[in-house]
């Protein structure tokens, strides 16, 4: 027998209330309110989300964000700095006694991104799981992801690049020198792709992201055995997705040092 997850498709948001609402559903989760949950949803304007541990100034140009009006939010998940802007973006909230969840984080991460790699195969690209959290296609990424395991549910949530706009990603995110290896930006920008690159212009239409969005709801449902409720945020959940939203994710004091308790 099938399991019933939630779904919930958003249109575009702000960043911050974008992981004020995965925060939420991991907290219902968490409580027992809500079985597991897949979530699709995109961002209104441009922001750059940080991983859990990150120290911003060695990651980003903060003053170049500031300049274009770009946010930066710390995400509740690890990983590393990301561009949200021309994508796909998804999460999952399942506990930690599914068997998605089962095994080592790499066993995770390979079971919970095979439905997105279907997903691209369905609109004709093929790629593979790059360890630890990539999905790439040709040798490129594509799609990258961020995992954490807290209050007894793991929270997974990841990108899929429509378009990319290299040099402005690269005007806001410092590249490590061992990630370099003495070659400029441009060449770290060639090991990232998008879907536009793959398929061509109608990847960016809204007609593309409704077949794209649906792709992954298959091939979640035909690879994961589950069916899907379609849902909204509860009043509960809004609530608690703002309450987010304020303390944390547009909150000075986490966004730069962490320093309120998630």
């Amino acid at each position: 027998m099938r399991e019933t997850w939630r779904l919930i498709e958003h249109p575009a948001l702000p960043g911050a209330f974008n992981m004020g609402a995965d925060y939420a559903l991991m907290k219902a989760v968490s409580r027992g309110d809500s079985p597991p949950v897949l979530r699709l949803y995109r961002w209104i304007v441009p922001a750059v989300t940080i991983g859990y541990f990150q120290v911003i100034d060695e990651e980003l140009d903060a003053e170049a964000c500031a300049s274009d009006g770009v946010p930066i939010i710390r995400r509740i998940t690890g990983g590393g700095a990301v561009l949200h802007e021309f994508e796909i973006t998804y999460s999952v909230c399942v506990p930690l006694a599914h068997p998605l969840a089962f095994g080592t984080v790499l066993d995770s991460y390979r079971g919970l991104l095979a439905p997105v790699i279907e997903a691209l195969a369905r609109v004709g690209v093929t790629a593979e799981y790059q360890p630890v959290n990539d999905i790439v296609t040709n040798g490129k990424k594509i799609s990258g992801s961020a995992q954490t395991r807290r209050d007894g549910v793991l929270l997974q949530h990841g990108t899929l690049l429509l378009d990319l706009d290299a040099a402005r990603m690269f005007r806001y995110l410092k590249i490590a020198p061992e990630k370099l290896a003495g070659k400029e930006p441009a060449g770290a920008a060639s090991r990232v792709t998008s879907l536009r690159e793959m398929i061509g212009p109608r990847a960016g239409g809204e007609a593309f992201i409704g077949e794209m969005n649906a792709a992954i709801i298959g091939s979640f449902r035909d690879k994961c055995s589950i069916e899907f409720s379609e849902s909204v945020l509860s009043p509960a959940e809004e609530e608690d997705a703002r309450g987010a939203r304020e303390r944390l994710f547009e909150n000075p004091a986490w966004n730069r040092d962490r320093a309120v308790k998630p």
